[in-house]
């Protein structure tokens, strides 16, 4: 006669792993096979843990599902990796959350998932050969979700942590497009991203002022990420700040003008005085001038380094671009520089980052006069002693 699952499990002995992931899933004593039949929930989940670890329930009494879904790995097996007819574990922290299941979605609950192995699987030439027909009663069907269901937590995995590497606060300085300080500007920081664990939602947006530096600390709230709005302008370009962040230099672009970082790279030499842009069409593009109706003009505010420069415009100066989510860059001497996707509606956009295949005639004509003069002034210096 065959001996039963709960009879195997109240033989072999299993460590409980629920504890060691901080779970609080089992307070009560472990029972015996003869408390299950209480039909009690703790004894359910105990013996559904048991199934669930014991590779008694095996042909060759040498896997369970703790095989795959390794407890110290979050109940998954990252080190298995797709390959033809495989699939990656699947975490089983709070699973019963997550139907429906299987990679197509193809089972509606656990129990459809738990019977699914008790067959064996779908017989197929990619079948792992750990998988066959367990033969699990009804009863031992249920123990098993119940286990599943006990993975549950009150606190969502994946949620970050008040570690030491976090930073505290992060100091702000911002500035206008000239590069001047923006004192007593009010800003209203937002907590975005996720909560930290431990909370129980976002914490409440709240207001800070930069000195007359237009420097401001801000203490992280418990979030990952902190948004800063300034009435009338965007900051930086929309961008979140993340709570590794210490210290950053936030330009305030007026939502009536559009600016943007544009970096030179590649044979250019230098950054032109003017963007010229015009809808991503060669048909438009070919009979568009500078100026002319369908195009616009950015120009270069100032210069960032020897290697970046701020463009700006008024959005009224480029309403002929409403709505163009690509345009295409030149300039006078180089040309075609590129497309980019532009947000023309005010405010920062993205950065650019602009080269040139062949320096422009202008340029190569500057470089071989610096050539020869510098030639010149070696050649008609004293020789050194």
């Amino acid at each position: 006669m065959r001996e039963s699952s709960r009879s195997r499990v109240a033989r072999f002995g299993v460590v409980a792993a629920g504890a060691a992931l901080g779970l609080g899933l089992l307070a009560a004593a472990v029972p015996t096979a003869d408390a299950a039949d209480s039909g009690t929930v703790a004894a359910r989940v105990e013996l559904g843990r048991r199934l669930f670890f014991d590779p008694a329930v095996s042909r060759l009494g040498a896997t369970s599902c703790a095989s795959c879904h390794d407890p110290e790995q979050g109940f998954s097996d990252p080190a298995r990796r797709s390959d033809t007819g495989r699939f990656r574990v699947p975490n089983l922290r709070d699973v019963a959350r997550r139907a429906p299941y299987m990679h197509d979605g193809s089972l509606a609950t656990l129990e459809d998932v738990v019977r699914y192995y008790d067959r064996g699987g779908s017989p197929n030439e990619h079948l792992d050969a750990a998988l066959h027909p367990l033969g699990l009663s009804d009863a031992d069907v249920a123990d098993v979700v119940a286990f599943l269901h006990a993975l549950t937590g009150d606190e969502r995995p994946g949620l970050g942590a008040l570690t030491a590497e976090r930073s505290k606060s992060v100091r702000v300085r911002v500035v206008d497009l000239d590069g001047a300080a923006v004192a007593d500007a009010r800003i209203v920081v937002r907590p975005v991203g996720d909560r930290l664990r431990g909370t129980h939602g976002m914490p409440e947006p709240f207001e800070v002022r930069t000195d007359r530096n237009g420097v401001v600390e801000i203490p992280f709230p418990a979030s990952t990420h902190i948004a800063l709005d300034l009435a009338g302008h965007e900051l930086g370009a929309g961008r979140l700040l993340p709570d590794c962040a210490e210290k950053v230099t936030l330009m305030a672009t007026p939502v009536d003008t559009v600016s943007v970082v544009v970096h030179k790279g590649g044979n250019l030499i230098r950054l032109p005085s003017e963007l010229q842009l015009a809808p991503h069409s060669s048909m438009l593009r070919s009979v568009l001038a500078p100026g002319a109706a369908g195009s616009g003009v950015l120009r270069r505010t100032r210069t960032l380094g020897s290697s970046a420069a701020l463009y700006t415009a008024k959005v009224a100066d480029l309403r002929a671009l409403a709505g163009v989510s690509a345009v295409a860059c030149s300039t006078t001497a180089l040309g075609d520089i590129g497309v980019f996707r532009l947000d023309l509606t005010g405010g920062a956009t993205e950065p650019l980052f602009v080269a040139a295949e062949k320096p422009d005639a202008g340029v190569l004509r500057e470089t071989a006069a610096l050539e020869r003069r510098l030639v010149e002034a070696l050649t008609s210096a004293p020789d050194a002693e």
